[in-house]
């Protein structure tokens, strides 16, 4: 997408909501609703996925799965897909947030990507990987 245009077609995008309405939840607040949902979206999206992934892991019948879970190594994996299941959404989601205005924490605070970002560069050894 050319970067020239895409602020332009949030806005257009933006004029639609407000011209046929909006929830009333971001009534107040119509300023920049595509770049708000964002981090919603990221959740449900990873949410979905790891449901599709449990469904799948859980196999067709009551027997099947409790033959799986027999298995040490299945077991172990569908744990950690249980942990994922509660972790990487909201971590997904806190990533996805944009970086909060003026008005918002106070100056200096971030996205989550970016103070992540930060945390990872100031550790020692992304230092020496990255040269600096």
């Amino acid at each position: 997408m050319d970067s020239v245009r895409e602020p332009y077609d949030r806005e257009a995008a933006e004029q639609w909501f407000r011209r046929r309405g909006l929830p009333s939840v971001v009534r107040g607040r119509p300023a920049h609703l595509l770049v708000r949902i964002v981090p919603a979206e990221v959740f449900v999206v990873l949410g979905l996925l790891f449901t599709t992934a449990t469904s799948v892991l859980d196999g067709g019948s009551d027997e099947e799965f409790a033959h799986r879970m027999d298995q040490t190594w299945f077991a172990l994996l569908y744990l950690v897909v249980l942990l994922a299941y509660v972790v990487v959404p909201s971590a997904g989601a806190w990533l996805a947030a944009p970086p909060p205005t003026s008005r918002g924490t106070g100056s200096g605070s971030s996205s989550g990507f970016s103070r992540w970002w930060r945390c990872c560069s100031s550790w020692p050894r992304c230092r020496t990987r990255s040269g600096r």
